[in-house]
């Protein structure tokens, strides 16, 4: 994973938590991340 792939995926995640509906609205899906952990907290915040 490149320094610029996990700043992308932290700014999804963290556009996401600031903007709450976009967890259930956007298109986003778990496989779009690369990072392990990113995918288990999109998880999280999906449930």
């Amino acid at each position: 994973m490149t320094e610029r792939s996990e700043q992308i995926e932290k700014s999804v995640l963290g556009t996401m938590l600031a903007e709450n509906y976009l967890i259930t609205d956007s298109e986003v899906k778990i496989d779009f991340f690369i990072s392990h952990i990113h995918k288990n907290i999109f998880s999280c915040m999906q449930d």
